[in-house]
């Protein structure tokens, strides 16, 4: 209160204090491991995310989610509010999240408002989350032409690489796409488990190196020009694919010419004609 005086035996009254019960809100967030929208007795709790209690443009109160994936908001007064939730790194919502988003893959939403009577006890309804995956790699210059990045192969810078991702029906979309730099190196991260390809596009006048099923080998299969699309890249939940590399070469060339040897003798003398319309076939071998 305001101080005030008080004379030798005075007696002052309607001094009354008012007190509230205090609202509390709890909840809990949880990976879900196989992604089917229900928490398992197996499932563990998310730690680390932040919930900021929101009422109005104003944070009332914050916490961060314990081992359990469990948060407890207390000493609220009644009124109107939302509980905001931003996820710790490498995670992203559940598909069909109850929580408001600005896109499918934020990392942060708010629940509906809502009221709080004095002293109720609010249960949020529990939230759902995946960790994300990753694929990165390197763009090469296969010097030697075996299909197999090797340490002192330079980089491939320029070239483009656009991420796929597709739906069950295989239909693909592109999701995310870079241009490597003087290192050669990308990386495509915060990825949902799914079906992904790449589709790379190299540097005018290169072509696809092999590719090969070993560890290091150029992802694209050969195909004539320089753009291609990678084999499936198949991505479980929080997998990491950290060598998906794309190997270029710079062409070669074969050419002479066609002429009757009317003498025979397997030089091409002069005046010795050239030959129309003869069909050639080049050969690769294994």
């Amino acid at each position: 209160t305001e101080a005030f005086a008080l004379a030798m035996g005075e007696g002052r009254s309607q001094l009354d204090f008012g007190a509230i019960v205090p609202a509390v809100v709890t909840g809990s967030l949880y990976v879900d491991g196989n992604e089917n929208g229900t928490q398992d007795a197996d499932e563990a709790g998310l730690n680390g995310a932040t919930i900021t209690m929101m009422q109005g443009g104003t944070v009332v109160a914050t916490c961060e989610t314990d081992t359990q994936g469990a948060y407890t908001l207390d000493t609220l007064r009644p009124g109107s509010y939302r509980v905001r939730v931003t996820l710790p790194e490498d995670t992203l919502f559940a598909e069909n999240s109850p929580l408001t988003l600005e896109n499918p893959d934020a990392v942060e939403g708010e629940t509906p408002e809502f009221e709080l009577a004095m002293g109720q006890q609010a249960t949020i309804e529990t939230l759902g989350t995946v960790r994300t995956a990753k694929i990165s790699g390197k763009a090469w210059t296969d010097e030697n032409a075996n299909g197999i990045l090797e340490s002192t192969e330079a980089s491939l810078p320029g070239t483009t690489l656009e991420l796929l991702s597709f739906d069950e029906q295989g239909n693909g979309k592109v999701v995310a796409s870079i241009t490597v730099d003087e290192t050669g190196e990308y990386a495509f991260g915060d990825l949902r488990s799914g079906q992904y390809a790449l589709r790379v596009t190299l540097p005018e006048g290169m072509l696809f190196a092999d590719a090969w099923d070993v560890e290091g080998s150029s992802c694209v299969p050969v195909v004539p020009g320089n753009v291609g699309i990678s084999k499936d890249i198949p991505l479980a939940m929080g997998e990491q694919k950290l060598n998906v590399n794309v190997g270029g070469i710079a062409p070669g060339s074969i050419g002479d010419s066609v002429w009757l040897d009317l003498n025979g003798n397997g030089l091409q003398d002069y005046r010795e004609p050239l030959i129309a319309g003869v069909e050639l076939y080049l050969l690769r071998g294994e």
